[in-house]
């Protein structure tokens, strides 16, 4: 069996920040912290490593705090969505059915919450069933997210692709003994995806989806 897995934010969706203001909304809730996400780098992050970076700036020990916010945190994420649904990423559609017709099974490995995953995509039209996926809650080490997915992808696949749009996506990847897809839609410019020398790099999933780069 081949494996594809595909990030989410920046590479199957896009939004208008509505996941940020949920964040902030769920720390101004929790602890009356305004901005309390100011500086802060959400591409190639997991949202369980998001939240203890803020916990810990404000002098706080990343505890069990993690998951009460994690827990406001997707409460709050649909109302900010219904306010600038997440859009499909150009592609993204296409890629996941031409994954599935040939033959191939499709997973998740995200820096997202469950319920976040399932909401962004559900927004932007792409909810489907996943073989195997890994979230963000579950841990902030990405290269274990992706051996998760693996794990709970019902089989022993023969070919992993990790397809992401961070330089993160592409070491966690190698780092699991996955193969690298670079897109450049997001969080990382060409260049700086070359730099980490993916096995394959795409301006986007259009571009991906031609080059049906999993029958190689």
């Amino acid at each position: 069996m081949i494996l594809v897995l595909f990030d989410v934010d920046g590479t199957l969706t896009r939004g208008a920040g509505a996941g940020a203001r949920a964040l902030e909304r769920a720390f101004a809730e929790l602890f009356g912290w305004p901005d309390a996400c100011r500086g802060l780098r959400f591409h190639g992050g997991t949202d369980r490593g998001l939240v203890r970076t803020v916990l810990e700036r404000n002098g706080r020990t990343a505890g069990a705090e993690v998951d009460a916010v994690l827990a406001r945190y997707v409460e709050i994420l649909p109302e900010e969505a219904d306010k600038t649904p997440y859009q499909a990423l150009a592609g993204a559609a296409e890629i996941l059915e031409a994954v599935v017709e040939d033959g191939a099974a499709i997973g998740l490995v995200t820096g997202n919450h469950p319920v976040a995953a399932e909401r962004k995509l559900r927004s932007a039209g792409l909810w489907r069933t996943f073989a195997g996926s890994a979230f963000g809650s579950e841990s902030e080490d990405r290269a274990r997210l992706v051996r998760l997915a693996m794990e709970r992808s019902g089989a022993r696949p023969t070919r992993v692709y990790h397809v992401g749009d961070t330089e993160n996506d592409v070491r966690a990847a190698r780092a699991a003994g996955a193969r690298a897809v670079a897109v450049a839609t997001g969080g990382a410019t060409r260049g700086e995806l070359e730099a980490e020398t993916p096995d394959a790099i795409f301006s986007d999933l259009v571009e991906a989806t031609a080059a049906r780069f999993w029958r190689s």
